[in-house]
């Protein structure tokens, strides 16, 4: 089935094409429909995708990022190509089943890409009676938007919550203004059921350039991070292992200090870096010694701190050192 032109208020596809095969057994009540769909040359009408971007927001020191992508998506709206294979079954007394387990691309003029495969033995998107689940992996780049790759082992949607697990996810240094970021994961997950929201990761995450005013030189932080969100607070920690490593470049806190580079070693108390009581957020973080290189517009030397502790609190907006024994400060 083809068409010169299909048109409507949110856009238009031109050659459009639909490809049905459909089966049924011999007393006709199961039927099975095997399906493709084609789009050689479509266009979405930026202001009926405008209104679906409005939830795609990102934290506030990445509103820079949040608006490249956003810019992206629109630029690849006003011209692609895509398409896709699907399979349906009706069966009576049974839910209507809908699978997609075949590769699905989409690439647009802009020169943005992405692609959709299955991955394992689960399809890249199984539907029936109100719920979704899959596995695949999952491709971005180009046309102002990140290099991203992500193997999603297994995620699940369902009226009442969501779960979604994988083994890697990298993204490449993606610099919007000032500010580049980049991940590389080994593990990650995220779910929410019943009101808690749960997270967690393992790998890597880079930063280069200005953030919560410090700017940051290049800068690596690893370990393995949960969080977990709920009705009675939220919290976070270290996730199978005992610290976060810093790995820096070093850190410019106002135009006459610097931190030289240097490599810390965090580890809270508990494995917990954040806890909620109420509306009061803490935590506390444990050393054995942390050496801070500095340099400044008169002075340059090393802070060592042995022994201690960092105990903070949200609801004073202080930091309280507690056994910290500053040594070695070298002028």
């Amino acid at each position: 089935m083809r068409a010169q032109q299909v048109s409507a208020p949110e856009g238009n596809a031109a050659n459009p094409s639909l490809t049905l095969h459909a089966t049924s057994s011999t007393d006709l009540e199961t039927i099975e429909t095997d399906g493709e769909v084609a789009l050689p040359s479509a266009q979405v009408n930026r202001d009926a995708i405008s209104p679906l971007l409005a939830g795609l927001s990102l934290p506030s020191p990445f509103t820079a990022h949040e608006r490249a992508l956003k810019a992206a998506i629109l630029s690849a709206s006003d011209g692609f190509q895509t398409g896709m294979g699907f399979n349906v079954i009706r069966a009576p007394d049974e839910a209507l089943k809908v699978t997609l387990d075949k590769a699905v691309s989409l690439s647009s003029e802009s020169g943005l890409t992405i692609s959709a495969s299955p991955e394992g033995d689960l399809p890249l998107l199984f539907w029936s009676d109100g719920q979704t689940n899959g596995a695949g992996v999952l491709s971005l780049s180009g046309g102002g938007a990140p290099m991203l790759d992500v193997r999603i082992n297994e995620y699940a949607l369902t009226p009442d919550g969501f779960s979604v697990a994988g083994d890697a996810a990298d993204l490449k240094s993606w610099r919007a203004e000032r500010l580049a970021i980049g991940t590389r994961l080994s593990e990650f997950s995220a779910s929410r059921s019943e009101g808690v929201t749960h997270a967690s990761a393992i790998g890597e995450v880079m930063v280069d350039g200005p953030l919560f005013g410090v700017s940051f030189r290049p800068t690596r932080i690893f370990g393995g991070v949960e969080a977990v969100l709920g009705e009675e607070g939220a919290r976070l920690q270290t996730y199978q292992r005992d610290c976060l490593g810093i790995d820096s470049k070093g850190l410019d806190l106002n135009s006459s200090m610097a931190i030289k580079p240097t490599i810390l070693k965090l580890c809270p108390t508990d494995g917990r870096f954040l806890r909620q009581s109420g509306d009061i957020y803490s935590g506390k973080l444990n050393f054995t010694e942390i050496n801070l290189p500095f340099a400044g517009a008169d002075t340059s030397g090393d802070i060592t701190l042995t022994d201690g502790s960092l105990s903070w609190s949200a609801a004073d907006a202080r930091d309280k050192w507690k056994g910290a024994e500053p040594a070695d400060a070298d002028r």
